[in-house]
């Protein structure tokens, strides 16, 4: 199957090798890199430039119901060649990524598009509860999105990153739970706040594995200044144990700071109505920059990325995922159900938090729904500000911004092993700026968060 703008991005020198930046060049069913010599394979008109997966037995192949189901689901025509291609894809997804939230994402093809999932066993839940949980607690805090100052007196939701550097699950269920906690120290080193509200886990958190956990945190009362805020793990009426870079320095003050400029609508659509409410929000947008007819990318957009909308009206779009078994579908699926577009879309997998692409090759850059399942957003958010050229448009859409630590799809894909996370907008103004993305709109639908921004 030819892909004739991926094959254009590579000749481009846009597309680069993720080992050592090198230039790959297609040819068969793999692209070369033509500094280093890896190999990156080639399958279904899609490129395979995430790579980074686990040795194993090889896995049987993927039940037939399940493909077809899958092809159903897409509208794939009945020909036996498509129809084998799909099963390639699908077969893809047993594949094992080193990084367990990644292994997550690339398996749960069935469960993305509500068909019934395979009966094939799936990877075990990350979190899951062991009898010796809590026997060897131990944490480091991975990331935090607090904002450096905060206001005196107030009660927040904030979400802490915490990885477990012990031999152990670390639980808070059973007859000896663990908390989130904390402690405050004012500008003089004292301990003002010993007791601070206590989190528990939303899953269990296995051994290496890392949970980002949305945390109930009170600021103190006292003297303004440059505060600490100490992150510790309690065992209920046991003990208090510090956790690994915990400590955060806050600057505290009587009077908040204004929140983050958010048109909050009072609207609230489905979640098919959101999505093309956004995706209008933002073609508007592009247009009035003239940015129209430009070359676009997309993170994590899966089979159906939305820009591809706009490759319908003339753009270039990449459309790259962790999933290279989505990548393929997406390929497949504008090879042969919407052709008119596909002439004009590129599909790649690829760890974002490192995007293989040359500086200022992009005139926009999207992420709908997507950025709350990265570890490090920031980091990948910088990666988009370094991919688009000064004056392009980056489009955060329809990501959640009401955080409700009991929700039941919050809960439920945490359990699958998904690195499921929800932020307050002002923790994303917080990745913005780490970012060095600033907001030129933001609008609110329920709790759906929209947002433009330019390089700062």
């Amino acid at each position: 199957m030819s892909a004739p703008l991926l094959g254009k991005l590579l000749a481009e020198g846009i597309l680069r090798c993720p080992r050592c930046g090198g230039v790959p060049a297609l040819g068969g069913s793999a692209a070369t890199c033509g500094h280093c010599g890896a190999r990156f394979r080639f399958a279904n008109g899609a490129l395979d430039l995430y790579g980074r997966y686990r040795e194993g037995e090889p896995a049987p192949p993927p039940d037939a119901p399940l493909v077809e189901a899958i092809a159903d689901a897409l509208h794939f025509p009945k020909d036996p060649a498509v129809r084998r291609a799909v099963a390639e894809a699908v077969a893809d997804s047993r594949a094992v990524a080193e990084d367990p939230n990644h292994a997550a994402e690339i398996r749960m093809i069935a469960e993305r598009l509500g068909v019934p999932a395979s009966p094939a066993p799936a990877a075990p839940p990350v979190a899951a509860a062991v009898a010796e949980a809590n026997a060897d607690v131990r944490a480091r805090l991975e990331v935090t999105h607090l904002e450096p100052a905060l206001g005196m007196g107030m009660k927040l939701l904030r979400s802490f990153r915490l990885v477990n550097t012990g031999t152990t699950a670390i639980s808070s269920s059973g007859a000896r739970p663990v908390n989130l906690s904390y402690h405050w120290f004012d500008p003089e080193g004292h301990a003002v706040v010993w007791e601070g509200l206590r989190s528990p886990l939303p899953v269990d958190l296995a051994p290496g594995h890392a949970l980002t956990v949305i945390a109930n945190l009170a600021t103190p009362e006292g003297r303004e200044g440059a505060w600490q805020l100490r992150l510790a793990l309690v065992v209920e009426g046991e003990r208090w144990i510090d956790i690994e870079e915990g400590a955060l320095p806050v600057r505290l003050a009587r009077a908040a700071p204004p929140p983050p400029p958010v048109e909050w609508t009072g609207l609230a659509f489905d979640y098919g109505t959101d999505h093309g409410v956004a995706l209008d929000w933002y073609a508007k947008a592009y247009a009035a920059r003239g940015l129209c007819g430009g070359r676009l990318l997309e993170v994590g957009g899966g089979i159906h990325p939305q820009g591809g909308v706009l490759a319908g009206q003339g753009s270039e779009l990449l459309a790259v995922d962790v999933s290279f078994p989505m990548s393929q579908l997406g390929a497949l699926y504008f090879a042969h159900v919407a052709a008119d577009w596909g002439a004009r879309m590129a599909f790649a997998a690829c760890d974002a938090h490192r995007l293989p692409v040359r500086h200022g090759s992009f005139d926009g850059a999207l992420v709908f729904s997507a950025l709350h399942h990265f570890a490090r957003p920031s980091l990948m958010l910088a990666e988009l500000a370094r991919a688009v050229k000064p004056g392009g448009l980056v489009g955060v859409l329809c990501e959640p911004c009401v955080p409700d630590p009991g929700a039941a799809e919050y809960l439920r894909d945490l359990r699958e092993g998904v690195n499921e996370q929800i932020w307050t907008v002002e923790e994303y103004w917080e990745i913005f700026r780490r970012a060095g993305l600033a907001p030129v709109r933001a609008r609110a639908d329920g709790g759906s968060l929209k947002v433009l921004l330019e390089r700062a």
